[in-house]
């Protein structure tokens, strides 16, 4: 049984499986695919992960790079690259302290995954971050979320099923977690249990959590105009199955 180390919560052997896990999502593939076309590049993603999405841009000619915290996730980025011999520049790094070569026209961060910010504050100075890595004219896309079914039904502490993926030699993944919620900061805090079965019975266990903060459509509108955006805009749209209805920001550098 492992704990998370310095990748957080996306590391251990359970990563193999992040692909399958998410095979059956396809709307924010399809979402930012549409968003976000040639004439739009040079194009960033930020928490790429393991390329689902960055590898979609890269397949329509859409340069594209790269960034994550998780240096598991890039390992399988990069060999879905070489497979499908695609080019991409991947920064194994945190927004909050790297400094990009090159600004870019589009930064997109999807899946609600800006969201792992854990703090207002730092909040803010990744969108100023972000809005000082675009070109002037330039634009950032995210989508963001608020778990309102688990906060009114307030089931904290109780464990259940999540995502569950079967391979063809008969091994399974069962993703179980429970959560807590606390509404006075805006935070989710989830328990996460990750259960490989294979032979017939438990071959690994991995336990770790992940925290996430919400925001308000009107608050983080205000933050965005804040960190100097301009022409913000907000759709409500479903990104993620496990999601529900997700809010997506656009956001205009002046």
């Amino acid at each position: 049984m492992k704990k998370q180390n310095s990748d957080g919560h996306y590391s251990g052997f359970w990563i193999d499986w992040y692909d399958d896990l998410l095979k059956d999502e396809t709307k924010d593939i399809e979402l930012y695919t549409n968003l976000i076309t040639v004439d739009d590049g040079s194009v960033l993603e930020l928490a790429c992960g393991t390329g689902r999405l960055l590898i979609e841009f890269l397949k329509k000619g859409i340069a594209c790079d790269g960034l994550d915290m998780s240096a598991p996730m890039l390992d399988i980025c990069r060999k879905k690259l070489t497979a499908k011999n695609l080019q991409s520049n991947l920064y194994h790094a945190n927004i909050l302290s790297f400094d990009f070569p090159n600004p870019y026209k589009t930064i997109f961060i999807s899946g609600g995954s800006f969201q792992l910010i854990p703090s207002f504050d730092e909040a803010i100075e990744g969108l100023k971050k972000i809005y000082d890595s675009l070109e002037d004219g330039g634009k950032f896309i995210c989508d963001l979320w608020i778990p309102w079914d688990e906060i009114i039904a307030n089931e904290q502490s109780t464990w259940k099923v999540g995502r569950v993926s079967e391979r063809e030699d008969g091994s399974k993944l069962i993703v179980s977690y429970f959560k807590h919620f606390n509404h006075e900061q805006q935070m989710q805090t989830g328990e996460f249990k990750y259960e490989l079965y294979h032979n017939g019975g438990l071959a690994k266990t991995h336990i770790d959590n992940i925290k996430l903060k919400w925001y308000g459509i009107d608050e983080f509108k205000l933050m965005l105009k804040n960190a100097g955006f301009v022409n913000v805009t907000s759709t409500k749209q479903q990104v993620m199955t496990s999601h529900g209805v997700s809010t997506v920001y656009i956001a205009e550098k002046h």
